[in-house]
């Protein structure tokens, strides 16, 4: 009895290990590629081999965030289209932060389309199916994300196409 719970137990740190190999040899600046079979976790977050790993200065929406005038779930759609730019742009990511409390990384990621290589949370901002994230003065973390939300609003780009009017 004690050997077959000994064989469970070295089975199970055997599996821990084998997913964490993603990460494991890999010191947090190093570049890291997003496979199209990451779990999507948020409209801005994925699991990536047991670790979570979000973009840097990005908030996607989820209920409620963007004052939809839409019975839909606006998260639903922003984990769609986070999905379809890992899918499509092959993502190579760097972190910026690593808490091992969390076993999660705080990330600044590129895709390319169409031959042209951009930022990752950017194109969600840009696109309208994210938006800036904000510092505790409740101003964007990053100035070029918070100037490319305007615009996505202004345009009524994706999302914000489809706010309540006052």
């Amino acid at each position: 009895m004690g050997q077959i719970i000994m064989k469970k137990v070295i089975t199970f740190f055997l599996f821990l290990l084998s997913i964490s190999t993603a990460f494991s040899q890999t010191n947090i600046s190093d570049e890291f590629d997003v496979p199209s079979n990451v779990i999507i976790l948020t409209g801005h977050s994925w699991n990536q081999g047991g670790v979570i790993v979000r973009l840097y200065g990005v908030e996607a929406c989820h209920d409620s965030s963007f004052g939809l005038a839409l019975d839909s779930n606006c998260s639903e759609a922003a984990k769609v289209f986070l999905a379809a730019l890992i899918t499509n742009g092959h993502p190579k990511c760097r972190g910026i932060y690593q808490s091992s409390a969390t076993s999660s990384y705080l990330t600044i990621c590129s895709i390319t389309l169409n031959g042209n290589t951009t930022d990752m949370g950017m194109s969600m901002i840009v696109s309208g199916y994210a938006k800036s994230a904000l510092d505790h003065k409740n101003q964007p973390i990053n100035i070029e994300y918070g100037e490319a939300e305007k615009l996505a609003r202004l345009e009524k780009s994706g999302l914000w196409g489809y706010v309540k009017k006052p």
